[in-house]
């Protein structure tokens, strides 16, 4: 069978993976609470915040004045206080 022989590569794959640096990317949170109902966002000056969450004063969708933490990577509300 000289000269005949194939030589299919086909069965062999390389596959690599390459990790990401910032696999959830962080989103607009202030839109996030807009898009909860919430109004009048505003962030909070001298709030410490929490690697991940931040901090924003704002009118929920009932109608009171609260201050509310974020999750800057969900959008979802950490926490929701009254404004005081």
């Amino acid at each position: 069978m000289r000269g005949n022989a194939v030589n299919d590569m086909s069965a062999h794959t390389i596959t690599q993976t390459v990790p990401l640096e910032n696999p959830i990317p962080d989103i607009d949170p202030a839109l996030k609470l807009a898009d909860h109902g919430y109004s009048n966002i505003e962030p909070l000056d001298g709030a410490a915040s929490a690697q991940g969450q931040t901090a924003f004063s704002a009118m929920n969708p009932a109608g009171a004045e609260v201050n509310v933490v974020v999750d800057t990577r969900t959008g979802a509300v950490v926490s929701e206080q009254p404004a005081r």
